[in-house]
């Protein structure tokens, strides 16, 4: 098993140095933003959270989903005596690293060179445009990660029609964070 694991790490050694070294970019980033960004929009999403999604009534004001998020990390911070907006930068930025992972592998399968993806990925990655938006408490925080994986379900499903990459598809489509 241990020779198996070391086997595995050799084979793509490319691809560890890669995400290690945009993982040590984005902690070092992280680290120099002392806490969470409140926007003019965020208190309106809060108050729907709280209050519209907490008595199951929704209106247009605005899209739920990110609502939605924010009541569920409520609950959660609730249960464990935890800033629930420090959770949500959290799930953002966790989001967002797989958003990463998942623009590697749609280079990948879109221009089919290990080293031009590797470039892509890193830039945007590491941008401080893509980062910041980790630690705001908006919908828009949750996009940039929702369109990366929308454009890697759709290709996916183009190559290999399968149902499941349709109704992730047409979920991230219809959700609208």
């Amino acid at each position: 098993m241990i020779n198996a694991i070391k086997n595995y790490i050799k084979k793509h050694k490319f691809i560890f140095i890669l995400f290690g070294l945009i993982l040590c970019v984005r902690m070092c980033f992280y680290s120099l933003i002392d806490k969470y960004v409140i926007s003019g929009d965020t208190a309106e999403y809060i108050s729907v959270a709280q209050n519209e999604v907490a008595n199951g009534t929704l209106n247009a004001r605005r899209v739920p989903a990110y609502s939605v998020i924010l009541n569920v990390l409520m609950k959660i911070g609730d249960l464990f005596n935890t800033d629930y907006l420090n959770l949500t930068v959290i799930l953002q930025i966790i989001c967002s690293f797989g958003a990463v992972i998942l623009l590697y592998d749609l280079c990948i399968n879109l221009v089919k060179s290990q080293k031009l993806s590797a470039i892509i990925c890193l830039l945007y990655a590491i941008s401080p445009q893509v980062m910041g938006w980790d630690m705001i408490i908006l919908t828009e925080s949750l996009s940039l990660s929702g369109t990366v994986a929308f454009f890697w379900l759709m290709v996916k499903y183009l190559k290999n029609p399968k149902a499941i990459y349709g109704i992730l598809t047409a979920v991230l489509l219809f959700s609208s964070f």
